[in-house]
């Protein structure tokens, strides 16, 4: 009785509708602006001295031997810088990337984190939020003795194995201050 009333160009009308809406909502990017970084001094830093603390090693050779938070600062052009904070314990780790440019404008932000635990999980890391602060314009000022702090928010989408084909989500909010 329903196959009845459901023939006719209106039932096929919204049928082609629901397919494109569907169609047209997989199809969507995420794309986030995080915004300006703001210069100010730090006694306006808010983010808690407990919060960890990178700082660049007495020697670099960014292969991430060392242990601890790492601070990597590098001038990819005149216009860009990259700040990219590095923390590892031996066993898990978490590193976030982003990129200026010469208007103190976030471009990129990159998040993830590892573990030394392999049980064939995947993971992919969407940064949904960065805010940061500088106490110098360093493209004015220069890199050193550049510090800041970062706030991080972004959505992690676990797929536990091969075996479980369902994703789920969960939030990390991560905090840092950094000084070269």
């Amino acid at each position: 009785m329903w196959l009845a009333s459901c023939s006719g160009k209106n039932y096929y009308y919204g049928l082609i509708s629901c397919l494109f809406v569907l169609i047209g909502c997989q199809n969507e990017k995420h794309q986030t602006t995080y915004g300006k970084i703001r210069v100010t001094d730090t006694s306006h830093f808010e983010v808690a001295k407990t919060s960890p603390l990178f700082t660049i090693p007495e020697s670099v050779d960014n292969d991430f031997r060392d242990f601890g938070n790492i601070l990597i600062l590098k001038k990819i052009n005149p216009n860009c810088i990259q700040i990219k904070n590095v923390s590892n314990d031996g066993y898990t780790g978490q590193s976030i990337t982003f990129t200026i440019d010469s208007t103190l404008t976030i471009v990129t932000a990159n998040y993830s984190h590892w573990t030394d635990a392999q049980d064939g999980s995947k993971e992919s890391f969407t940064v949904d939020q960065l805010t940061a602060k500088l106490s110098k314009n360093p493209f004015k000022e220069g890199i050193e003795k550049l510090e800041g702090e970062f706030e991080v928010k972004a959505t992690t989408t676990r797929y536990p194995s091969e075996f479980y084909k369902f994703p789920f989500q969960y939030r990390n909010d991560f905090f840092g201050r950094f000084q070269s």
